[in-house]
């Protein structure tokens, strides 16, 4: 039995995290494998192109270059210039000041980018990209001496192999991972997958005798995605569909079929929780620039509490200026312990910053059982803020309210973080655990 999943994506890494919470120790298969899954996690590119792990994430004054040629680089990125003429820029993994290089997308003559240079958490160049007409056409994947092993033609979806045991054409990715699937030697009798793209094609290339689970995380309006019909109408090695979000299974359950071939359900996951909230006047607020919504509002109509602002960055004269507030204190080019230790002392957390969401800011705030409070035009993970803590930015007013009476009844705090939690698709251990294993014995 295994987990398949497309990517690594948050949904993929909250599914597996929670399996490891409610010590379900399943192997996990990453189709598209970025450079920097971890250890334990498996993928084709791993088992066809090995590579030493040893090493570190390149960083980014790291990148070969031509001489004289330089790398300007920020918290958010990087660019490489042949003086004034820029050549490439340079994605990093996060936006955390490490600065670890992702990729290298660089440009030709025209500005346009001509080909994509990926490398892994330990330093490799392991994967190039062509790029003509702004369309990906091309990606190869490098063994450890530079060698093309894999060619993926993404005009038509073909793939090439190529090692010293097996040479072979694949007309797509489904059938070049169905048969990586049943050369590794896991097990394949159940497979719990995650999405309706590249792991569902795989499973219908694989023995019928398998039973597999969907867990659907995704929205859903009026109609089932077609795949998702497909399951339903078909006997297929799909057994169990698990719908995963609360808000969905509340007021999509309807069209959710169950028959004689599927049953479905809804099972959330395990968040870990290291801390409870103490109803402290402190709120915290994580942003990359100084476009904060009703910042100065609510600072003012909220003087009893502390507002701790943090940037990864400099602070501009506009933001800096809010030190004016006695109860403002601002933490420019702020280090990962500060940060680390500002969620562990703030009870309120505002996504209410304009900018990009830096430090995985909500879902650290979630986890250490803050209540998340928003504005509809500046909320970064809507699906942990519960549906009374959004605002309208006309309605800071309303917010500050809100805010108020948390902090002052410990049964009201109590009932908002269990409303966020239970909206968050947040399940008890004990929960999940029994609905995982009724699925692996069913």
């Amino acid at each position: 039995m295994i987990n398949l999943f497309d990517k690594l994506d948050q949904a993929a890494r909250d599914f597996r995290l929670a399996q490891l919470i409610a010590q379900l120790k399943l192997p996990t298969v990453v189709i598209h494998d970025d450079g920097f899954l971890p250890r334990k996690v498996q993928s084709p590119l791993q088992y066809y192109c090995p590579r030493s792990d040893e090493g570190q994430p390149l960083y980014f004054d790291q990148i070969p270059v031509p001489r004289f040629w330089r790398i300007v680089g920020s918290s958010r990125g990087a660019q490489i210039y042949d003086l004034n003429h820029k050549r490439a820029d340079v994605v990093f993994t996060k936006n955390d000041n490490t600065r670890q290089v992702k990729q290298v997308r660089w440009l030709n003559e025209s500005g346009q980018l001509q080909w994509v240079d990926e490398y892994d958490r330990f330093g490799h160049l392991f994967a190039k990209t062509s790029w003509a007409d702004n369309r990906a056409w091309l990606k190869q994947f490098f063994d450890e001496q530079g060698q093309v092993v894999i060619e993926s033609h993404l005009d038509n979806g073909s793939l090439f192999l190529n090692t010293r045991q097996e040479r072979r054409h694949f007309k797509s990715l489904p059938d070049f991972v169905s048969s990586y699937l049943q050369k590794s030697g896991l097990n394949l009798d159940r497979i719990f997958y995650n999405t309706l793209s590249t792991s569902f094609l795989t499973t219908l290339k694989l023995p019928k005798s398998g039973h597999d689970t969907l867990f659907w995380h995704e929205p859903v309006q009026n109609k089932l995605p077609g795949n998702l019909d497909y399951i339903y109408q078909n006997e297929t090695r799909t057994r169990h569909v698990i719908v995963q979000d609360y808000r969905v299974w509340q007021n999509r359950q309807k069209l959710f079929k169950t028959n004689q071939h599927v049953a479905t359900d809804y099972l959330g996951i395990v968040y870990p929780h290291p801390r409870g909230n103490s109803l402290r006047p402190a709120i915290l607020i994580l942003t990359n620039s100084d476009q904060i919504m009703q910042l100065e509002n609510l600072v003012k109509i909220l003087p009893q509490f502390e507002f701790h602002i943090a940037a990864i960055t400099e602070m501009s004269d506009r933001l800096m200026g809010m030190q004016k507030y006695e109860n403002v204190y601002l933490y420019p080019v702020v280090k990962m312990d500060t940060a680390r230790n500002l969620m562990r002392k703030c009870d309120i957390y505002l996504d209410i910053n304009q900018g990009d969401e830096i430090l995985d800011a909500v879902r650290a705030a979630f986890e250490n059982n803050m209540l998340i409070l928003g504005f509809n035009e500046t909320m970064h993970e809507p699906r942990l803020i519960a549906d009374e803590n959004r605002y309208a930015a006309a309605e800071f007013d309303k917010m500050a309210i809100k805010i108020v009476q948390a902090v002052s009844q410990t049964d009201e705090m109590q009932r908002l973080i269990d409303t966020q939690r239970q909206q968050a698709g947040d399940e008890p251990v004990a929960r999940f655990q029994a609905g995982i294993e009724a699925l692996i014995n069913d």
